[in-house]
């Protein structure tokens, strides 16, 4: 045959370098060899170490334990879910190749952990709530049925008692360049959306790391909410020692936001005039001209009641041409990382979960996917209602040499589900792009350009390492409006 049956598409095990086919709706997978015809692959059957060859077009009628012969078939094009944003770049890179224009995606890209600390002082000596380093979004070992609410209360416990890193240990972070880069693409994503003397909910605000990027932009009034009090405490600490924070109308507010109402719940809200006290946070809707919600936006993706809480407080916040911006995950992207990893298996004999290594061949990232998460997304769901909720994984980052990572859990954000869900709730989609592909455009801008090095975003080669720019392209910038 000449062509591929419908629906499936020929991908590659990057760590094996071994064909194999993908049906995007069925999720079926098969292995294949680069010199059977296309179309043609096997299976090996329990208790069978001879290979079972069929057609795609007709598995069942062309089953066979020989080879079929080679018949000049033309060459297989292989495609994937979408094309990665950037090529893989080796070896030290100038300045130039880092920022230089990349390929934008001809369709929208589709999705943190806890906020990166603002980084836009050109000093040499920084506060330690000023540095990249200082978000260790590393994430505790999930046991396997744990509910939504078990990952947030874990989540916040984690984060409130992450203690600061001092000056030394940010020096030794591994990865001190892509979380300067990660607030870069903030800083630009907020200059960029934000009008002045808008107000502003900022939601996962953390430890507050973000409340200087908005100062700049001469914000009216700033509302941060987050689920962990302790980092609310540390936000409170950072208002209290600076003068310009200090002067501005900064409220804060504990609530998870997959569960309560700032319109109708009673929590636990500061101001500097009020301190800590229990208030309704908002009085009326439609209050403010921009929500924000950096690095966490997928935590409301771990149920439907979550998602569908979470648009419902963002339409009551913003009003007719409100916007709304985030960083998350990147699903193809995710998806592509996945698909490459097919075949690998850990000692155990266990699925290898997604592994990415620097030039020394240390384990620098990894996303250990949920046995469901990965069936649903390499073979699809037995539930035809599935709708894409609850993609659950892990995701570790090694910040040391040293450093044992911690691990937390996070949801995955199908591009279908977001798209419908922006649609249903009367919004449009502004901005989807992947990190790369955000970096590539936004830092030919002088102003933007500039931030690069007053932020210590690249090393002494003018660049990022590649591991570190193999991690960011994991993530992606987003924006919709209000209708």
């Amino acid at each position: 045959m000449n062509q591929l049956p419908p629906g499936w598409s020929l991908g590659t095990s990057r760590s094996r370098g071994v064909d194999y086919y993908f049906h995007k709706k069925t999720g079926k997978q098969y292995w294949t060899e680069k010199d059977l015809p296309t179309g043609w692959a096997y299976v090996i059957e329990p208790g069978d170490p001879r290979r079972v060859y069929f057609d795609l077009a007709d598995e069942k009628g062309t089953r066979s334990y020989t080879k079929p012969a080679v018949a000049a078939s033309p060459k297989r094009q292989r495609s994937s879910p979408r094309p990665d944003p950037t090529p893989q770049r080796r070896g030290s890179n100038s300045v130039l190749d880092l920022l230089s224009p990349m390929p934008r995606a001809d369709e929208a890209t589709s999705h943190k952990r806890s906020h990166e600390d603002d980084y836009e002082s050109s000093s040499a000596k920084r506060s330690r709530g000023d540095d990249p380093a200082y978000d260790r979004r590393s994430h505790a070992t999930m046991e396997p049925r744990r509910t939504a609410l078990t990952d947030q209360e874990q989540t916040a416990e984690f984060y409130s008692s992450l203690q600061r890193a001092n000056s030394g240990d940010r020096a030794d972070s591994l990865l001190y360049h892509m979380r300067a880069m990660n607030n870069w693409i903030k800083s630009v994503l907020i200059r960029e959306y934000c009008p002045t003397n808008c107000k502003v909910l900022d939601l996962a605000c953390g430890k507050g790391g973000d409340m200087m990027k908005w100062a700049k932009q001469n914000v009216s009034m700033y509302m941060g909410v987050d689920i962990a009090q302790g980092s609310l405490e540390d936000a409170v600490g950072r208002v209290q020692k600076n003068r310009q924070l200090s002067q501005m109308d900064i409220q804060l507010v504990q609530g998870d936001l997959g569960k309560v109402s700032l319109l109708s719940d009673s929590l636990y809200c500061w101001s500097a005039a009020k301190q800590w006290h229990m208030a309704v946070p908002v009085n009326s809707p439609h209050a403010f001209d921009m929500v924000s919600m950096q690095f966490s936006f997928h935590y409301m993706f771990c149920d439907q009641n979550s998602a569908n809480l979470f648009f419902s407080t963002l339409r009551s916040m913003l009003p007719k041409g409100g916007q709304f911006i985030a960083t998350t995950i990147d699903p193809d992207r995710m998806i592509q990382k996945l698909q490459a990893s097919v075949g690998d298996v850990d000692a155990d004999g266990a699925p290898a979960p997604i592994r990415i290594f620097d030039a020394k061949k240390r384990e620098m990232c990894t996303v250990r996917m949920d046995e469901s998460t990965r069936t649903r997304l390499l073979y699809g769901s037995d539930d035809d209602d599935d709708e894409g909720y609850g993609l659950r994984y892990k995701f570790t980052l090694r910040d040391g040499e040293d450093e044992q990572a911690v691990d937390l859990p996070e949801y995955l954000i199908p591009n279908s589900l977001l798209h419908r869900l922006i649609a249903q709730n009367g919004f449009e989609l502004v901005l989807q792009e992947n990190f790369q592909s955000f970096v590539a455009l936004h830092s030919q801008v002088p102003r933007h350009r500039e931030l690069l090095t007053k932020m210590h975003v690249l090393n002494f080669n003018g660049t990022i390492s590649d591991v570190e720019w193999d991690i960011v392209s994991l993530y992606q910038v987003l924006a919709f409006r209000k209708l």
